[in-house]
C-alpha cells in the first residue's frame, strides 16, 4: 500500500514551470509514532539546477509553517500531534517548480527543457521513506543509486538479434535516449 498523491497542476512549457496543488494521504506504515514528515524537493539539488518552492501548507486542514532543511532539499512538516502507526493524515500544499534549459551536459537531464522537450522528472514534493523512526533524508549521490563496474560511460545499442553493442565511450555523461546524427536510428 502506498501513500496516495493527488496533484492538480498547470504546466507552462515556455516558462519551464509546473505550478499546482498537491494532496497526500500519508499513512504511517512505520512501527513508531511520527512527530514530523519529510518530503524530497529534488529540483533544489545542485545537480538538478532548478527550483521548487512550497506554500499554503496544511495538515488535516490546519495551516502549518513551511520549513526547509538541507539547503531547501527537504521540506519538514511538523505534525500537530504524533501520527500513530497505521494512522493517516492529509498533507496538502501549493508548489511551484522551474526547470533549467539546455542543462543536460552539466546537470540531471531528465529535469530539463532541451530540443523542444520539457522533462519534469521528480518535479513535485515526494514523501521520504522512514524505517524504525529513521528517515532516509541523506543527500542522494548525483550519479544515482547504482554501482558502476566499467571505468567509462558509454552509449549502447541493442541489435534486432538482442546483442548489446557499444556505440561510443566518448561521452562523459550519457543520459536517456540517443539518436544517430541523421536521426534515423534510436540507440
Amino acid at each position: 500500500e502506498w501513500n496516495r498523491y493527488t496533484i492538480s497542476a498547470a504546466i507552462d512549457p515556455q516558462a519551464r514551470t509546473i505550478m499546482g496543488r498537491e494532496r497526500i494521504e500519508y499513512t504511517n506504515r512505520d512501527s513508531v509514532a511520527l512527530d514530523r514528515l519529510y518530503f524530497h524537493l529534488y529540483p533544489n539539488l545542485h545537480d538538478f539546477d532548478g527550483s521548487l518552492t512550497v506554500s499554503a501548507l496544511t495538515v488535516d486542514g490546519k495551516p502549518r509553517e513551511v520549513t526547509y532543511e538541507r539547503q531547501r532539499y527537504l521540506l519538514r512538516v511538523d505534525l500537530p500531534q504524533p501520527l500513530a502507526p497505521g494512522a493517516t493524515s492529509i498533507v496538502a500544499f501549493d508548489f511551484s517548480t522551474t526547470a533549467p534549459q539546455n542543462a543536460s551536459a552539466d546537470f540531471y537531464g531528465a529535469f530539463n527543457k532541451e530540443n523542444g522537450v520539457l522533462a519534469l522528472a521528480s518535479s513535485y514534493p515526494i514523501a521520504a521513506i522512514v524505517r524504525g523512526g529513521a528517515w532516509d533524508i541523506e543527500l542522494p549521490d548525483p550519479r544515482g543509486d547504482f554501482k558502476q563496474d566499467l571505468d567509462f560511460n558509454g552509449v549502447y545499442r541493442i541489435t534486432a538479434a538482442g546483442r548489446l553493442n557499444l556505440v561510443t565511450r566518448d561521452m562523459s555523461c550519457p543520459n536517456g535516449l540517443a539518436f544517430s546524427p541523421d536521426e534515423k536510428k534510436l540507440y
